[in-house]
């Protein structure tokens, strides 16, 4: 079992790669992550993140801000969970991977939230397991923008430059992993006052 993870502080920055992470590799539920903050900023490819990857269940990742920005991509390729290179962006996520156990939910409190710049909230299955549910409570949420050096990068690697927007999503990832990825995606819900998504 892994343990749980809190932090409480006036503000959190994460950058150039930095992760805060639960992760299970066994039958062992992993532990949940809980921050409590004026302000958090996950920047340049980093990452808050809770994953299983054995058949033990992901902890819960749960944000309590005033204001979070996620926003830009790793300068440098980077090896992702499914083994390729690529470009890695900011984001909130849980990952259920390809042993059983399923991802946990996320949960973001806000007074402001923006994902610019190819930053991402997600819950991801690559097995059997469920994705976890995203649920966003906030007076105003902003997705925007579009990661230039992804983009290109997914146009010379002929994948969707889609993938480089800014983006909030629950998915099944059989695209890539065929009939081991037999989980569900989670469910989203958006709770907010001002709701804007542009530019990508």
């Amino acid at each position: 079992y892994g343990g749980d993870i809190n932090i409480k502080t006036d503000s959190l920055t994460i950058t150039n790669r930095g992760t805060i992470s639960s992760t299970s590799y066994g039958s062992g539920a992993a532990g949940n992550v809980t921050i409590n903050s004026g302000s958090v900023e996950v920047l340049n490819g980093s990452a808050i993140t809770s994953s299983a990857y054995g058949s033990g269940n992901g902890g819960k990742i749960e944000v309590i801000a005033d204001s979070v920005l996620i926003s830009g991509y790793t300068p440098e390729l980077t090896m992702d969970d499914t083994g390729q290179l690529s470009l890695m962006p900011s984001g909130i996520a849980s990952q259920a991977m390809t042993m059983g156990g399923s991802a946990g939910d996320v949960r973001i409190s806000a007074r402001r939230l923006q994902l610019l710049d190819g930053g991402t909230i997600g819950t991801d299955t690559f097995g059997p397991g469920n994705g976890g549910d995203i649920q966003i409570t906030a007076d105003t949420v902003l997705i925007s923008g579009v990661n230039a050096a992804m983009r290109e990068f997914l146009i010379a690697e002929g994948g969707d430059p889609n993938w480089a927007s800014s983006h909030l999503l629950s998915m099944s990832h059989n695209n890539l992993m065929g009939d081991k990825a037999t989980g569900s995606p989670g469910n989203i819900k958006i709770t907010a006052g001002s709701f804007e998504a542009q530019n990508g």
